[in-house]
């Protein structure tokens, strides 16, 4: 059939060439009628009249048999069209499904569970039915795959066969690392006790010792060091956890850890917000197209290998937990003040409130005077805009929003001219008195220890300058 153009000269020919047959047929048969006897010609009108009708009929129904066939390959070619669009989808899927199963096979990748609560029972079922060792890194395994279940496993496993190995890898909750997740992990009314006690000296009933994280440690202490024969196949190490992994035999359990959560999670964790078992689990197979399993088994070797706190060593430092923690907040409780009050969901805070340390032993000795009072300090913290002081003289006159003049000593490293050039010099030396703190020393309770915070006096508009501020010497 021709194209859409052609359809009208198609049926005005059809049409034409019928009525000329017609014509012609009539013809013949009105010479017919008029050369037969009077009684046929009414057999011969008959047919005329018939021949007209068929012509008027046909014409009718070949433009409905025409509409029709027309109708029928509309439909099949738009449904043939369709199918083909559905096709090439399915093979643009098939193809994209095609290539993460060829790079998932090159990784060594054999499955993907939504999270370790997914992967728990096959995790489990490994290890009941693993061959020849078992390795476990992890904070505490105390989620879904628990160290106080899989330990009987464990310990049976060695007793049956000598050369089955065992090795447990958890974090070690007396260092940075494990309170500063902790902290993460924790709601901020729990954060912000754990900071109260922290700046009242308080160590010996600290809340920390309250944390998940910290139970989860003693706990796990006081379950291994009942099976002599899992004791010397645990340590504890001391850096931020970067996984969660289970190695059985020649498979490996790998989930990243990370600090993020959502509000799903956390909504049906809300008595134990760990955030680490939310992640998927990846299962991977030791092949020979991959170096995935290798490297994760390197990854937990070289972490074995350099924790240097087993069991002995954790034990003591469990019952000198007052000790390790009095330690850590001397050294980074103002960091840990920072994180809480980052993480706080009310609060706001702007860079010139991060407060650091000054990071040398022999703090840099300042002056600081106005019209009643001129007295030595230390430099102890500062900020881009503020700095925090030290007294030497604890008898001191200085009242809120007092304005003072910082005078500096000649800088005697890089470090203090650094610092004396980007807050000192930079405004003048002019402060205001914003905070007086009269506190207990960490080290002395019995010590008094008063510290000014001074922030700059810009005649400038401050939030401008903070950009522009700290610059490398």
């Amino acid at each position: 059939m021709g194209n859409n153009s052609s359809k009208p000269s198609n049926v005005l020919r059809n049409l034409v060439v019928n009525f000329l047959i017609l014509l012609v047929t009539i013809s013949i048969c009105t010479y017919v009628y008029m050369k037969v006897p009077s009684e046929m010609q009414h057999i011969v009108l008959l047919i005329i009249v018939m021949l007209i009708f068929g012509f008027l009929e046909r014409i009718y129904l070949h433009r409905k048999f025409e509409n029709w066939v027309e109708d029928i390959l509309e439909d099949q070619k738009s449904s043939l069209s369709s199918f083909n669009e559905d096709l090439s989808s399915k093979l643009d899927e098939i193809k994209k499904i095609s290539i993460i199963f060829n790079d998932a096979s090159n990784c060594g990748l054999f499955k993907i569970y939504k999270d370790r609560r997914s992967a728990k029972d096959d995790i489990l079922n490994s290890i009941i039915n693993s061959e020849y060792r078992v390795y476990l890194l992890g904070v505490s395994f105390s989620e879904d795959i628990s160290i106080k279940n899989l330990s009987e496993i464990l310990a049976s496993k060695i007793s049956d066969k000598p050369s089955y190995t065992v090795k447990v890898l958890m974090l070690d909750a007396l260092r940075s690392p494990a309170i500063y997740r902790s902290l993460v992990e924790s709601n901020e009314e729990d954060r912000d006790k754990i900071i109260e006690d922290n700046r009242n000296c308080e160590f010996e009933l600290n809340r920390y010792f309250d944390t998940r994280m910290y139970k989860d440690f003693s706990d796990s202490i006081g379950k291994l060091k009942n099976m002599p024969n899992l004791t010397s196949s645990v340590k504890f190490y001391a850096h931020m956890p970067t996984c969660w992994m289970v190695v059985v035999d020649n498979a490996v359990y790998f989930q990243p850890y990370t600090l993020g959560t959502c509000d799903r999670y956390i909504e049906s964790h809300k008595e134990n917000r760990c955030f680490g078992a939310a992640m998927p689990v990846y299962k991977f197979l030791n092949t020979s197209n991959s170096d995935t399993y290798e490297i994760l088994e390197d990854h937990f070797n070289k972490t074995w290998s350099t924790s240097n706190i087993d069991m002995f060593h954790a034990g003591y430092r469990d019952v000198g937990k007052v000790g390790a923690l009095k330690k850590i907040i001397m050294e980074r409780g103002s960091w840990f003040e920072h994180v809480c009050k980052s993480l706080s969901e009310t609060k706001k805070y702007e860079r010139m409130h991060i407060r650091q340390k000054c990071h040398t032993k022999n703090k840099y000795q300042i002056e600081i005077e106005n019209n009643n009072c001129k007295v030595s300090g230390k430099l102890v913290d500062f900020s881009s805009g503020n700095i925090g002081v030290e007294l030497t003289d604890k008898d001191h006159k200085f009242t809120i929003n007092d304005e003072v003049v910082v005078t500096k000593p000649i800088a005697k490293s890089s470090a203090a001219e650094f610092i004396f050039r980007n807050l000192i010099d930079d405004c003048g030396g002019q402060y205001i008195v914003k905070r007086i703190e009269d506190e207990l020393s960490v080290i002395s309770k019995n010590k008094k220890i008063v510290k000014l915070g001074l922030e700059a006096a810009f005649e400038l508009n401050t939030k401008n300058k903070i950009d522009t501020r700290l610059k490398s010497p």
